[in-house]
């Protein structure tokens, strides 16, 4: 399902929504809650992105996603799913980054921090918002 900013009481969609923002030098940010289920979501602004985030999840392909550990990784481009790598090489985005919240050994979420530059460096804000995102995934 494609969310921008919704209602809901679910702490974890709650946090997702609300911090499903750009900032802090990247261009854009994603968070898939409920990886790997029926019940997933992928919030976010812009909407091509978050459309394709949307069909790779439907489809299974954030598989490679939902086995990463706990914490920020970085991947190429290049091994995103194809619908997705499509839309985000056509807005010239060719770093990413992806941060795996784990409520026991589940994935809870998985944040997806797409960037213009090649500063694989985690910021303060991408370790605020997985640690939101945690303790929202620990509450529910």
């Amino acid at each position: 399902m494609n969310e921008g900013s919704v209602k809901t009481d679910n702490p974890l969609e709650l946090v997702a929504s609300t911090s499903a923002k750009s900032a802090d030098g990247i261009s854009a940010t994603f968070i898939v809650t409920r990886p790997g289920t029926s019940r997933s979501r992928v919030f976010g602004d812009e909407p091509s992105l978050r459309a394709a985030i949307a069909v790779a999840v439907a489809a299974g392909s954030d598989r490679r996603w939902v086995g990463f550990d706990h914490g920020i990784h970085r991947i190429s481009v290049i091994d995103l799913p194809a619908v997705v790598r499509e839309v985000a090489e056509g807005q010239t985005s060719w770093q990413v980054q992806i941060g795996v919240v784990r409520a026991g050994n589940t994935a809870a979420a998985v944040v997806l921090w797409f960037g213009t530059h090649d500063d694989d460096a985690t910021t303060d804000g991408q370790r605020d918002l997985l640690r939101l995102l945690t303790e929202a995934a620990n509450a529910n």
